[in-house]
């Protein structure tokens, strides 16, 4: 029998040089009342002295095998494995994804198998982004449509949560290490039949640091899409 874990939910925190913002993070979710995965992608800054500082069990700081960087994918899949909760939560360092909506997140849970925090609104995004999140949201509803995949309202959202006995349906072989889309890189991978529960969810700006979207995420995103 699987021991009880000692927190209500594991939330997967993927970073790189997120020095400005994850210790406050971090403290956020601790006094909230869930474990923490900092599942780092190679840092060169002091992310990692920021989240051992806290020094509190249940902040865990993954490190990235040599110290190489990896993508994303890798890094939440590899923190999903080592989490001791069966409720996972994913969510970014950098506050463009609210605290107050993680315990939401949580709680569709008891009754789905996933849930994701689906975007109503971006703020502070100008045209450019506006129209590169817009299409790559369709692309992905119209090709998990065609296919016959799980999907939802925002199949790109990088905010989600998900019962870790799920991953028993997750090839590791079809997930793009490299990118950035997880969830793509999951739903892709479930039926139709998946019970996803949607949480709505202002996306904000930045709260410190800078976007590290590139052209190549574009392509990689198609790379998970497409495998």
């Amino acid at each position: 029998m699987r021991k009880k874990s000692a927190c209500e939910a594991a939330v997967i925190v993927p970073t790189f040089n997120e020095q400005e913002n994850i210790g406050r993070l971090v403290r956020g979710l601790l006094k909230m009342g869930y474990c923490v995965i900092v599942a780092d992608g190679g840092s060169s800054d002091g992310t990692e002295k920021e989240v051992l500082a806290i020094g509190d069990r249940r902040a865990v700081f993954l490190r990235s095998p040599g110290g190489r960087r990896r993508g994303l994918s890798d890094s939440v899949m590899d923190a999903a494995l080592a989490a001791d909760a069966e409720k996972i939560i994913v969510m970014d360092a950098d506050f463009q994804h609210p605290l107050e909506k993680v315990p939401e997140l949580a709680a569709a849970l008891d009754n789905s198998e996933m849930a994701v925090g689906c975007r109503t609104k971006n703020e502070n995004w100008g045209l450019g982004r506006q129209v590169i999140s817009l299409g790559g949201n369709w692309t992905a509803r119209a090709v998990f449509a065609l296919r016959g995949s799980a999907s939802c309202s925002d199949p790109v959202s990088g905010f989600f949560g998900f019962r870790k006995s799920l991953l028993g349906k997750i090839s590791r072989r079809r997930v793009v290490g490299e990118g950035f889309k997880v969830l793509v890189d999951v739903l892709k991978q479930l039926g139709k039949g998946t019970k996803i529960a949607e949480v709505p969810y202002v996306f904000v700006g930045r709260d410190g640091g800078g976007s590290k979207f590139r052209a190549r995420h574009a392509l990689l995103f198609l790379k998970s899409l497409l495998s």
